[in-house]
């Protein structure tokens, strides 16, 4: 299971429904005691929380996550994507109109997902997770639709492997006003359009400082 602020683990590969997978918190985070991780059917895990910041507020409410496929060109790899995840998170906050820590960012090799109909060896995985709040799940999916791609005919408007510059754009955007060189290929990069996902009830934390944009 992949758990947002946890440890990529495969010891609980090959469970079956039902079985509770134990989650190894990142540093200065911890998991909610209320909370587990279980097999489903199909080889899925229900995930219904991230590990949450040690001293950030706990928050339960919808939480939609967009996955979009990119590719390596130039200096933008997954290396580069990994080593400046915050770019993502930014870039991906302002898109959606929100504080970023309402905002998530994984970055997975796609070579260890099992999303084989993207399967390239210079190919990689990114997974926004936007925190909703008091919104129901159909609003969360529609917002992160509408901010990355073109939702002119609503959020069922969007199809598998649509690429779009918005996303970026904003990276570069991000880099530029942190003083970052843009690794050569991101700015011709696109981000296309793998699935989009929603849990109801989800657990997460938000930093006290951080104020939902209007």
């Amino acid at each position: 299971p992949s758990v947002i602020n946890a440890v990529e683990s495969a010891t609980c590969a090959g469970s079956s429904v039902g079985d509770e997978c134990a989650v190894l918190c990142l540093d200065n985070h911890e998991w909610p005691r209320d909370q587990v991780v279980v097999c489903v059917a199909g080889g899925n895990w229900s995930i219904k929380t991230e590990c949450v910041a040690i001293g950030d507020q706990i928050v339960v409410g919808v939480a939609g996550t967009l996955y979009m496929v990119m590719t390596e060109n130039g200096d933008f790899s997954l290396a580069w994507a990994l080593a400046f995840v915050q770019y993502f998170q930014d870039a991906a906050a302002t898109l959606l109109g929100v504080a970023s820590g309402y905002v998530r960012v994984q970055i997975f090799s796609l070579g260890r997902r099992a999303r084989t109909r993207f399967l390239q060896e210079s190919a990689f995985e990114v997974a926004v997770t936007l925190f909703g709040g008091e919104q129901d799940a159909s609003a969360v999916e529609l917002q992160m639709t509408c901010g990355f791609y073109d939702c002119v005919n609503g959020s069922g408007s969007v199809g598998l492997n649509d690429g779009t510059n918005w996303f970026t754009d904003a990276i570069v955007s991000e880099c530029i006003a942190d003083g970052q060189a843009v690794p050569s290929g991101l700015s011709t990069a696109q981000a296309r359009f793998a699935g989009l996902t929603s849990v109801e009830d989800f657990t997460y934390a938000v930093p006290e400082s951080s104020e939902r944009s209007s």
